[in-house]
């Protein structure tokens, strides 16, 4: 795994005497990303600079190191990411007579690129990454990123000039200009805890979507989506036992993938059935020398899981890790710069994973697996039941009623309240025919806008950034999975947005079967047109997953220079789970009820029948102690508030609220607490 970045400007530029200083400046600045070698590009009379960061994972030959040139010079790259199918790709493409100076994956996606161009390559390859390839004779710019988003990719168009690399740091150094706030940004940021791609927190930065590629050509920049997980038919005529044994197919493949490497493995085990499937069939495959690393802490046995993760290495052949956190730990932690990203996370889960990542880095470990993306795609949170319940409140005319006469009665009380916004915006999106469900990553709705915003929003008009992002979800699930069409637009955007709710309503108010046939109350051999299960998944996969959970993952493993590899997010892995039905997926009612009986035949019934704890943190106790000062002296010094983007008072209440032991606002506090240090470390300094 690497660290990139690139500048497309004038070649007037490229040869100024401060250039080449400039661009190897902000490169070195990724060298937690690859810290084994690095290197620059300058192209002088085509105006471009290419920087890379080697971590050396396949193919450790210095001849491997980047950026990497074509035999005749004419095309040149720069590339983070593993392609665990390379091999056969490099087999197929010298049997085309393709000829190779390397055994690195970086040659095989340029030579690819000249057999096949740049959308059947992504077609082909299988993996994370992000790349930048530069071709001379075409004078173009190409940027792609991995179907899911496991790799970042940040770029900005400005001062004549095009800026791209893994990190905002590395274009803060290429131009410092860019650290001006994007309004339409921090709001939706506020709403949704993240901003959807491919808009960022700043006004002049985008980010590539995932499964996207962006081309660069003639002043022009141009996104195309090259990869849409939902399939053209959901697996009706399949039973259980087929779609059980096509799993069993899929899932040792996604596993056998992510071994592949020239460095050792490890593993992040949390003693939940993710992290546990992907050890039980690690061993299942033959690999019993896996060194596992599992997280508890200190005197809070509620938030711990090492009873779990025990009971997994007892019955696996592994070598089992622990690592103990305690409260001054995690104050530590939070107080170190060094540890200060340059994005805001709104999920406290960076702080354990730190402490995992910095043991298995000073194990000497490159290459960890995750189980990040199963819950995402065998419906595994419990807000995601309550979002199947939302989904079929709105296709209830009394409820609807209810909603549109309860509303204006309530807006007055909600006006000045703190509490209950969750509710009311559910009612108040019933009543307006908005998206009922608007994933499990929300922070404050639509209704509490008026009293976190500082004066910076007082006279701006209600953004829609966040919300028209949810509706097009919608939109593109009902286009290519609700449809039933053989045909599958993958680049399909859906129509304007003032025809957003009237699409929704027409799709959507289809009444959902009654009945005791299936946990759905759909009868057998009927299927509504709208499967709300999968609805359900799409939403968060390309919500918290994509833009929470995997950039949570990327930065902090990559800070410490190690590579996190998910099989559940295989996208062949992915594809067959949107292809299996809402009524089977959740079977018997229950969340991950399809993995569930999957892992039946691997796991100890202790592990699939447990309550689901996920991978946690204890910030909610934590901060009505020692940590809770630690945030409240954040929130009086920070210049988020001073500067006006967000109301102190607020804040300072909820805090208030949440240490005496009022409501639960913990989640909503870590995210202003992480904002507030990103903004002063690296919006203000």
């Amino acid at each position: 795994m690497c660290g990139i970045l690139g500048v497309l400007t004038t070649p007037a530029q490229t040869t100024s005497p401060d250039f080449s200083k400039r661009l190897e400046d902000a490169t070195r600045l990724l060298s937690h990303r690859g810290p084994d070698a690095g290197g620059v590009k300058i192209l002088p009379e085509h105006g471009v600079g290419l920087g890379h960061r080697r971590l050396s994972i396949l193919d450790l030959d210095p001849r491997s190191n980047q950026p990497f040139t074509s035999a005749e010079g004419l095309l040149h790259m720069t590339y983070n990411g593993e392609i665990y199918n390379f091999k056969a790709l490099k087999k197929e493409l010298e049997d085309k007579g393709h000829r190779f100076r390397t055994t690195s994956d970086t040659e095989v996606l340029i030579e690819g690129y000249k057999a096949w161009g740049l959308e059947e390559l992504l077609s082909r390859i299988t993996g994370l990454f992000a790349f930048a390839l530069y071709d001379e004779k075409k004078r173009a710019l190409f940027l792609a990123r991995d179907r899911a988003g496991k790799k970042p990719l940040y770029y900005s168009r400005k001062n004549q000039s095009f800026l791209f690399a893994s990190e905002l740091k590395a274009l803060f150094h290429l131009d410092p200009s860019l650290k001006e706030i994007s309004p339409a940004g921090l709001e939706a940021y506020l709403s949704l805890k993240f901003v959807p791609s491919p808009h960022t927190l700043l006004k002049d930065v985008q980010k590539v979507p995932p499964g996207h590629y962006l081309e660069v050509h003639n002043g022009e920049a141009k996104t195309k989506r090259y990869w849409q997980p939902l399939p053209r038919r959901l697996n009706q005529r399949k039973t259980l036992d087929d779609l059980l044994g096509e799993m069993e197919k899929r899932f040792t493949t996604a596993v056998e993938r992510r071994l592949v490497s020239d460095v050792p493995v490890c593993l992040f085990l949390s003693g939940g059935i993710d992290s546990s499937l992907i050890t039980a069939y690690l061993n299942k495959i033959g690999v019993t020398d896996m060194t596992t690393y599992s997280i508890g802490y200190k005197n809070l046995p509620a938030f711990t899981e090492l009873d779990y993760s025990r009971l997994v290495a007892k019955k696996f052949s592994i070598n089992y890790q622990e690592i103990i956190l305690d409260p001054e730990d995690a104050i530590e932690t939070l107080e170190d710069d060094g540890v200060l990203l340059d994005e805001p996370v709104s999920d406290w889960v960076w702080v354990p994973l730190h402490h995992l990542s910095r043991r298995a880095h000073e194990d000497g470990f490159k290459v960890t697996m995750v189980g990040e993306g199963s819950d995402e795609i065998f419906f595994g949170y419990d807000s995601m039941m309550k979002g199947l319940n939302e989904l079929k409140r709105a296709q209830n005319p009394l409820w609807k009623a209810a909603a549109r006469a309860a509303t204006p009665l309530l807006a007055p009380l909600y006006h000045y309240s703190t509490v209950g916004h969750r509710t009311y915006d559910r009612l108040r999106r019933l009543a307006a025919g908005e998206p009922p469900y608007l994933g499990s990553s929300v922070g404050f709705n639509k209704t509490q806008r008026h009293q976190i915003v500082g004066p910076n929003f007082a006279d701006r008009e209600d953004e829609s950034l966040a919300w028209d992002f949810i509706a097009t979800l919608y939109r593109e699930f009902i286009q290519t999975y609700a449809s039933h069409s053989d045909s599958r637009p993958v680049g399909w955007q859906g129509p304007s947005g003032e025809e957003t709710h009237t699409l929704l309503r027409k799709n959507l108010s289809i009444p959902l079967p009654s009945g005791p046939a299936s946990p759905l109350g759909v009868s057998p051999g009927e299927r509504q047109r709208v499967d709300p299960v999968n609805l359900i998944c799409y939403i968060e996969f390309f919500t918290k997953m994509s833009e929470v959970l995997l950039q949570r993952v990327d930065r902090i493993t990559m800070l410490h220079s190690l590579e996190a590899r998910a099989p559940f997010l295989d996208h062949e892995l992915v594809e067959f789970a949107f292809s299996i039905p809402g009524d089977i997926k959740i079977k018997n009612h229950r969340l991950k009820g399809f993995l569930k009986e999957f892992a039946s035949a691997t796991l100890p019934p202790e592990i699939i029948q447990r309550k689901k704890m996920g991978f946690s943190f204890p910030f909610k106790e934590w901060l009505r102690g020692s940590l809770g000062r630690h945030v409240q002296d954040t929130f009086q010094q920070s210049h988020l508030f001073r500067d006006g983007w967000v109301d102190k008072t607020f804040c300072l209440n909820l805090l208030k609220n949440h240490r005496a032991g009022g409501r639960d606002h913990a989640a909503i506090l870590w995210m202003l607490f992480d904002l507030c240090r990103w903004y002063d470390r690296w919006i203000r300094r």
